[in-house]
């Protein structure tokens, strides 16, 4: 097939040019004795990595011989394109190992044998897009988010060793430096108001504004106009800048010297680099949105202060882990280290699925009154997502007598700032800290740190949050099209119940249900003690796939004041209770609409069908809760 193939390209090639070249006056027929060979000739084919640009050229020709190229353009070895060009370049747009094969012609025909060359394509063609997302926009680092710089193992993303919180850099002169790009391949870096460039203490790069206090220091500089390449290696894309060429921060000396950052997202909004010389990777994340001045985000109380009563307390530890609906205690114990200065890191080598399955508890010397209001902040980094993490502040001798006791997000690798600000004080001889991971996967890591409880009139300098904006208390509206809950109401589900009292013993007397349309009616005639000694659980048709993002909302509307109220939309079934968009708890003032609103809220995984559990557990006797206007839709 391919000698048959070259045949016929070298026999259309040879006949057109035959018609072309030659004029019946001088041309007096092939002569087989005067075909060329291309012996003692050599050509070169060279491939520009960078650009994915092929070059081909051949030396000196015999009289009167012209070069035909035969050129496999899809890897499968039969030539498909052919060039009589002695210099010649093209451009392969896919990786792979490709073939040139020279011949020599002449008025006679082509040389027999051919001169054959492999040639090796390492990257695929960059995607034009990539340069249009960086053109024309403006890009700073997004000092909003999170790790917006940060550092870690060289080989990784950069992010493991430390993290810069939002706005943590604002003193610095980095967050009004401005990057731009052209079409063309410029490259300008401008330092914004400040004039300055943010430098590593350690890089060794303008000297002269080093403070030699171990500390980064801003260097003054000038705009910059300088060039850029987007490159491919492998699957990898690399943004490289021209030998020394400013950037908002310079880590190290071989950032600055050879600036070359691989890129790990790139849309027309966001961008993420990457630096990794071998030693350390360093990680930016970049924007090309307005700049909008924000409230500076409260980062807890201060550890080192005198007011913090944890920097001086004593503790012993507790431990509880567990899995699946039997309770069964994991094989390997919850590991647990005190770094000192307030900083702990936790262990849990095993998964857990439930609430209150991953408890690490502080038993403390602490002490609290009913007449002194507090304050408590802590910081809690968890290095996989764990849904419901829960943060509960306690009396020692009574679990229900407590400070808060909330539930947050983790999300992998993002520190998260809790705090709560002017508690109304409560007497208790030792206040204890109770951690629950109870949700989490296998292999998961938590650090806690700067652990602080204080008075709140005792000032240690970090000041206090901003009140919380208003929120907006209109409950979603219920009679749309998009509402998928609808049709829940429109029937009569499976629905689950359970009712037991403080020694989870059931009770005879069951709870009260009654549906009407979209309203439900739930009656409690008896107390309960603890969290999920009171469940109404929905079983919906009502199915998800992973990623799917919804609001929830409803209206709760108890006869009496009800604290702790947990609500959790899970994936049905008895083994996927650590599968769920939210497992949230409020509380409900007794003789209003209590409006209930999660907007988007993220499916974990598919789901066939949805559940929602709704838990009173710690209500008084005789307790009425009308739940109405329940809202599942999708995100707009």
């Amino acid at each position: 097939m391919k000698r048959h193939s070259f045949k016929y390209m070298a026999m259309a090639l040879l006949a057109g040019l035959a018609m072309t070249a030659c004029s019946p006056e001088d041309y007096e027929g092939a002569d087989e004795n005067g075909l060329p060979t291309i012996e003692g000739l050599d050509c070169t084919v060279s491939v520009d990595q960078t650009t994915n640009e092929v070059s081909m050229s051949v030396g000196q020709l015999p009289t009167g011989c012209y070069p035909v190229w035969f050129i496999d353009t899809n890897m499968d070895g039969t030539p498909d394109f052919y060039s009589t060009l002695t210099n010649l370049t093209k451009i392969y747009s896919t990786r792979g190992t490709y073939s040139a094969e020279l011949h020599v012609a002449n008025r006679n025909g082509f040389s027999r044998a051919g001169l054959r060359k492999q040639f090796q394509v390492d990257n695929d063609l960059l995607d034009p897009t990539i340069i249009t997302r960086l053109v024309g926009k403006e890009w700073r680092i997004d000092h909003a988010q999170p790790a917006h710089m940060a550092c870690g193992q060289p080989g990784t993303d950069g992010t493991n060793w430390w993290r810069a919180a939002a706005d943590e850099k604002a003193d610095m002169g980095l967050y009004d430096d401005r990057i731009t790009f052209t079409a063309e391949g410029g490259y300008t870096y401008n330092p914004g108001e400040g004039g300055t460039v943010f430098v590593n203490t350690g890089s060794g790069l303008f000297n002269e504004f080093n403070t030699n206090n171990g500390s980064d220091y801003m260097a003054q500089v000038q705009t910059q106009q300088s060039t850029y390449k987007v490159v491919m290696d492998g699957e990898q894309k690399f943004l490289v800048l021209a030998d020394k060429t400013l950037f908002p921060y310079l880590s190290t000396a071989d950032q600055y010297e050879h600036p070359r950052f691989r890129i790990e997202d790139l849309t027309s909004r966001k961008m993420v680099l990457v630096y990794d010389n071998g030693s350390i990777a360093w990680h930016f994340i970049l924007t090309s949105t307005d700049d909008v001045v924000t409230t500076p985000t409260f980062s807890g109380y201060k550890y080192d202060s005198n007011c913090n009563m944890w920097k001086s307390m004593h503790y012993t530890n507790d431990f509880f882990y567990a899995n699946g609906n039997d309770w069964t205690t994991n094989p390997n114990p919850i590991g647990f280290a005190d770094n000192g200065s307030g900083s702990y890191t936790i262990t849990l080598p095993d998964a857990s699925s439930q609430l209150w399955q991953a408890q690490v508890k502080f038993f403390t010397d602490m002490t609290s009154n009913a007449a002194t209001r507090y304050d408590f902040s802590l910081k809690i980094e968890a290095s996989k997502d764990v849904k419901g993490a829960t943060i509960k502040l306690v009396n020692h001798d009574d679990a229900n007598n407590y400070f808060f006791e909330d539930h947050v997000d983790l999300a992998g690798g993002d520190e998260v700032v809790f705090y709560k600000d002017n508690l109304k004080g409560i007497d208790m001889a030792n206040v204890d800290l109770v951690l629950d991971f109870g949700g989490n996967p296998a292999g998961t890591t938590v650090r806690v740190s700067d652990v602080v409880f204080k008075e709140h009139d005792c000032d240690d300098g970090a000041g206090h949050p901003a009140p919380p904006p208003t929120e907006d208390n209109t409950p979603y509206a219920y009679d749309t099209p998009n509402n998928l809950w609808k049709t829940v109401d429109a029937t009569d589900c499976e629905m689950f119940f359970n009712y037991t009292d403080g020694s989870w013993a059931p009770y005879a007397e069951h709870q009260g249900f009654k549906h009407e349309g979209n309203v439900y009616t739930l009656t409690f005639p008896q107390p309960t003690v603890l969290q999920w000694q009171n469940q109404v659980a929905f079983f919906t048709p009502l199915s998800c796939a992973k990623g799917d993002t919804f609001d929830f909302g409803c209206v709760m509307a108890p006869n009496v004041d009800l604290t702790n109220v947990t609500i959790k939309l899970v994936k049905h079934g008895k083994d996927n209770d650590g599968i769920f968009f939210f497992a949230k708890q409020v509380n409900l003032t007794g003789g209003e609409d209590n409006v209930i609103k999660f907007p988007a809220q993220v499916a974990p995984d598919d789901m066939e069908s949805i559940d929602l559990y709704l838990d009173f557990g710690g209500n008084p006797a005789n307790t009425e809760v009308i739940v109405k206007d329940i809202v599942l839709k999708k995100t707009e």
